[in-house]
């Protein structure tokens, strides 16, 4: 790489998880928006990106499946449409055998 290859922008985005992906996927979009505006490339979204949950019986409760996911479509959207790589710290998810998981998720949609 030459010195003069231009670098791409990044945004590290922090924020405060609600207790569901509803109330918290407005406040991620609103700030990826904003970041992929600001002519950031790569977004890296914090840890429980789509919800944190207050108990296990909240996590069961919210904890999406990776097919049907919205979390997972939203992302994905806003990578598309901004045209940018996401990486969602973790997210929520239901695992195997009923089991919750906390997995990370790199996303591009070019």
């Amino acid at each position: 790489m030459s010195a003069s290859a231009p670098h791409p922008k990044a945004a590290v985005l922090q924020y405060t998880a609600r207790g569901s992906h509803d109330k918290t996927l407005p406040i991620a979009e609103a700030l990826i928006t904003a970041a992929a505006e600001a002519g950031a490339k790569i977004i890296c979204l914090p840890e429980c990106a789509n919800f944190l949950a207050a108990n296990k019986a909240s996590l069961k409760a919210n904890a999406e499946e990776e097919a049907n996911s919205p979390s997972l479509a939203l992302f994905t959207r806003l990578a598309k449409k901004h045209q940018i790589i996401l990486s969602a710290g973790s997210l929520m998810m239901a695992g195997d055998m009923k089991k919750m998981a906390m997995t990370g998720w790199p996303i591009a949609a070019f």
